[in-house]
This record gives structure tokens, C-alpha cells and sequence, in this order.
């Protein structure tokens, strides 16, 4: 399995684990709102870990900066219901151990 995938695999377990605690109304998501929470989480963590090619747009730059203020202005509708997952998710899961 690919490292991104793996990576995906964990945001995915962790997501399911913690979503409703830090997502609100995460049991009302459609499927295409957990699909954009958990590539906006993939994005985030492989940013973090500097493992992207690719320079991260304005929401996620901001959030890995710790600008709050841009963070929540460069926000959709469904990243600005997930700040806090995705700032649980920054600090709590762990580096893949391997690839």
C-alpha cells in the first residue's frame, strides 16, 4: 500500500473514531462532505509531515501556519465544521511507523 493511502487509511479509522466528538452534526454529513473532510485531512497531514509535492492552498496553509483568523476565512462551509478535527487530528495521530 502506498503511503498516502496508508496515511488516508488512518485519517479514515481516526475520523471514524472521533467525528462526532469534534465535527458538529457529524452524524447529519453526506457522503460527500466526509469525503471533502477526509482529503482535506489527507492534505493537511502530508503537508505536516512535508511529504506533498504540492504547495497546499490558502485554508490548509493557514491552518498549518496557526493563523486562526485566515484559517477560518479561507474555510468552506464543511472545513469551517471541521477546524477542530482537523486540529485534533494534527496533534494526536501519529507518524505512519512504516511505508
Amino acid at each position: 500500500m502506498e503511503h498516502k493511502e496508508i496515511i488516508k487509511e488512518n485519517i479514515r479509522k481516526y475520523l471514524d473514531q472521533y467525528g462526532d466528538k469534534y465535527i458538529r452534526d457529524y452524524g447529519e454529513l453526506v457522503s460527500e462532505e466526509y469525503s471533502h473532510i477526509l482529503n482535506t485531512a489527507l492534505e493537511i497531514m502530508l503537508n505536516h509531515w512535508e511529504l506533498s509535492p504540492y504547495k497546499p492552498g490558502g485554508f490548509i496553509t493557514s491552518f498549518l501556519d496557526n493563523d486562526l483568523s485566515a484559517t477560518f476565512s479561507n474555510a468552506d462551509n464543511v472545513n469551517a465544521r471541521a477546524i477542530h478535527f482537523y486540529l485534533m487530528m494534527k496533534y494526536n495521530l501519529s507518524y505512519p511507523e512504516s511505508f
